[in-house]
Order: structure tokens, then sequence, then C-alpha cells
């Protein structure tokens, strides 16, 4: 069971290798400079004085604990490499949490949702198609109405709300920047979802097989979990509220972090009522934790208890690497190989929640 993972784990390096080495791609021009306004109106508030901002627009850094709908103007000519017949389009590598699009006054685009519960877009790029018929040669107007979350209320900063800078030119040129960010967002993530589901049924049923094979059956929970909190991270429409919707994922993490624990120390055979008892009681106090904190202070406790509980697992990494080189183990060679990936994994996650994503 182990050498496949193994396996695995060999074959997704690789494909990070490839997908860090893909080639530059050709852009026409960056839209970096956009004037901003607070506003919850259907159009621009052209009246409303406002504020000028360079994209990125971080707003845990702009406009810190504000959650709502900003309006974005940026300002641009047609290139005048480009033919006047010629489709152009703009690339959006990161909106959080979605997005509406306007040219010229005229509305082209809908990411979907845009009032509670909002469709969270904070995984995907889009690719917008800038009509002829609207784009005029010189003095275009490109309004985007973003609606997001504050740092404060996420439970992750990966879903904190911003505006990337926009990417203008013509298809050729953007779509395969479009499709290596769909690729390792939404696509990648129901792969891994089903993939882990998959391997985890199979975990369970080997479990089933006798008391030699308990360890698999902690396994195959913590894979389980696993798809289910990627396919929960990867729900771009969801029935909750964007606030509830965010303590849930939190919440879940306790769980999926016992689960590792679990499989790790009774795969090394060790066996503690007192762990086990602490880890249920952690699931059951972090919700509760989460929410008397409050929604203003959500993603500050999370952080916390994210940290506590990737430490926890480090150690459990720990543990049993020592113990299984110590006993001349057959399956130390393939866990030494899979557990320093996953803590890499997990000790990039953390220090993204404390210093953000480059």
């Amino acid at each position: 069971m182990l050498q496949p993972l193994a396996i695995w784990v060999v074959v997704l390096s690789l494909l990070l290798c490839c997908a860090f080495t893909a080639p530059a791609y050709a852009t026409t021009a960056k839209l970096t400079q956009a004037e901003v306004v607070l506003s919850d109106a259907n159009s621009f508030p052209s009246n409303t004085e406002g504020e000028q901002v360079t994209l990125p627009d971080d707003w845990s850094v702009s406009r810190p604990g504000y959650s709502g709908p900003v309006w974005y103007r940026l300002r641009f000519d047609r290139p005048a490499e480009i033919a006047p017949g010629e489709v152009l389009v703009i690339h959006i590598a990161r909106v959080c949490s979605n997005l509406e699009v306007e040219l010229n006054g005229q509305p082209l685009f809908n990411g979907g949702r845009m009032e509670e519960p909002v469709t969270r877009n904070c995984d995907s790029s889009q690719f917008v198609s800038l009509p002829p018929s609207v784009l005029k040669p010189d003095h275009n107007t490109l309004d985007i109405r973003v609606r997001g979350s504050s740092l404060e209320s996420v439970a992750s900063r990966q879903r904190a709300a911003g505006l990337s800078a926009i990417d203008l030119g013509t298809p050729d040129s953007l779509v395969r920047a479009h499709q290596v960010q769909r690729f390792w967002g939404p696509t990648w993530a129901r792969a891994s979802c089903a993939t882990l589901a998959v391997l985890g049924l199979m975990a369970i049923a080997l479990s089933l097989l006798g008391r030699r094979e308990a360890p698999l059956m902690y396994f195959g929970l913590l894979t389980l979990s696993w798809a289910l909190m990627t396919a929960g991270l990867a729900w771009h429409n969801p029935p909750l509220e964007s606030n509830r919707y965010e303590l849930l994922l939190a919440a879940s993490f306790p769980v999926l972090g016992a689960f590792a624990v679990q499989f790790l120390l009774s795969h090394a055979g060790v066996r503690s009522r007192l762990f086990e008892s602490l880890l249920v009681l952690q699931c059951l106090v972090v919700p509760v934790a989460l929410t008397l904190a409050g929604m203003e202070h959500l993603f500050d406790v999370a952080r916390a208890w994210y940290t506590l509980i990737g430490l926890e697992v480090l150690a459990a990494m720990g543990l049993y690497l020592w113990l299984a080189f110590q006993a001349c183990r057959t399956d130390f060679q393939p866990m030494a190989l899979l557990l320093p990936f996953g803590a890499m994994l997990l000790v990039v996650e953390l220090k993204n929640q404390y210093v953000g994503e480059s």
C-alpha cells in the first residue's frame, strides 16, 4: 500500500516541476492602475471621487477589515500593433471572491452570485473577451466590480479579498496562462479529490481484512476527510453564507489532523488512550473556540489552531520515522520519501498563513 503512495508523490513532484518551468506567455499590455470606489451600486459611481491604487490590490493591506463590494475602473487604449478587427481578451490571474466586468458601460461577464452566498472564485483565473463592437480605438473604460471578504473573516489567507493586475492581449497570447492556472486550480482539485477518495475507500476495505491492517483504517479516514476538505475548498457555490462556510472549513481541520496523527502512531505501533482522548477533545474544542472568537477574529484564531495541529502532525511524522528506523522496518524507505514531502507542503502552507503568498 505504501509503495503506490511513494510513486504518487514522485509523479506529483514531476508535475509540479513541469508547471513551475512552463514557458512564459506574451502579454500585449498589463493594466495596473485603477480608480477604486467602495460602493454597492449596479454600475461604477462616476459621481464619486475614487482612490487611485496599483494592482495587485490586496485588501488586507489597502482596506483592512473591509468586506463587501468594490468597484475598479481601469482605462486603456487599443494596442496599435493589433488589427482593428482582431479580438482582445483580458486575463485576471486572481480575484477573490467574485466579480462582474463591464466595458465602456456594457456588461460583459459575471462570475456568479454577487450576493450572499457569494460565488467563490478565489482559485480560478478569469478569461474575458472584449467584443470589437464595444471596444474603441482609445479611451476605453474597463469597470470591474469585486465582492470579497476581509482577511480577518476568512479561515485562510488564500481566500482573502483582492484583485490581481489585468493582462490585456490576444486570445493566443493569454490562453496558455489561463489554462495552466485553471489546471492547477479547479481541475487539479477535482482530480486530487477523486484520487484521495478512491485511495481512502481502498485503504478502509483492506483494513477490514484483519487487525494487522488496522492502521489502514485511520489512513482511509484521513484520505477521505482530505478529499472532503478539498471538495469543500473547490466548491464555488456552497449554500451557506461566506462567514458560516469559512467557520465550517476551519472546524474540519482538527479532524484531518487527528486522523493523520492516529495513522502515524498506530502504524508505528504506538497506542495511547491519552493521545486519543486529547485528539477527540481537540476536535470538539476548536469549533467552540472559533465560534466564541467571532468572525472578526476568525483568521487569527484559525491560524493559531492550524499551527498547533500542524506541529502535532510534524511531531508524529518525526516519531514514526525514528521508530521505523530503529526497528529496521521494511516500510521505512517509502515513508522516508513520503513523509518529508508531506512535511514540506505542510510547512509551506503554514508559512503562507503568516507571510502571504509571493
